[in-house]
């Protein structure tokens, strides 16, 4: 679950604290709208967000049932974002990022 999170943090966090912060994202896409090629992924992102949460409520209060929440990720899987999902030319530039010493 460590990797998920991390993983999450390193290809989804800044876009979503953005629209949550009032960033720019926010702000352009109240006057621009979104395109369908953005919305989708967003939706996956947040569905993401959702069964991590679910999983961390679930690991404290009925850790037997954990199980549950990757049934679900199966068999709803066009409603998730997950990792084989990532544009590769994105995937290499957050990499760099992360691997240029511009962030760690």
């Amino acid at each position: 679950m460590i990797d998920h999170l991390c993983g999450f943090k390193k290809y989804h966090l800044k876009q979503l604290n953005s629209f949550v912060h009032t960033g720019k994202q926010a702000f352009t896409r109240n006057v621009m709208g979104f395109k369908s090629d953005l919305l989708y992924p967003m939706l996956g992102q947040s569905n993401n967000l959702i069964t991590v949460a679910a999983q961390i409520m679930l690991k404290h209060t009925i850790p037997d049932k954990q199980y549950l929440i990757n049934s679900y990720i199966e068999k709803y899987r066009p409603c998730f974002y997950l990792e084989e999902d990532a544009d590769p030319a994105m995937v290499d530039r957050v990499e760099k990022y992360y691997t240029d010493g511009k962030l760690k």
